[in-house]
């Protein structure tokens, strides 16, 4: 699962810098929850492309449990929401 977010994340150059962490925390966050990614999947991505930086983890940390008690992972469910992105196989 890990490997796929990774995947999105590179098809989508999804990138978090400092200042700009939410945005992209909520596109990960909800294709994660839309996949079945687990809280501990996501933040594999965080320490995978940002083992130093505590923030982002945090944030996805914070998106995912705001995320998965607010329906995010159904706005992939809509076609026109998704035209957007690029998938993993």
């Amino acid at each position: 699962m890990v490997d796929k977010l990774l995947e999105f994340c590179k098809l989508n150059q999804i990138e978090f810098k400092n200042g700009y962490r939410n945005s992209p925390a909520v596109t990960l966050v909800g294709y994660g929850l839309h996949i079945g990614a687990s809280k501990e999947d996501v933040l594999a991505v965080s320490k995978k492309l940002y083992p130093k930086d505590t923030k982002t983890a945090d944030e996805l940390e914070r998106v995912y449990m705001y995320g998965s008690a607010n329906g995010y992972g159904r706005y992939w469910e809509n076609p026109e929401n998704v035209k957007a992105f690029q998938f993993p196989a």
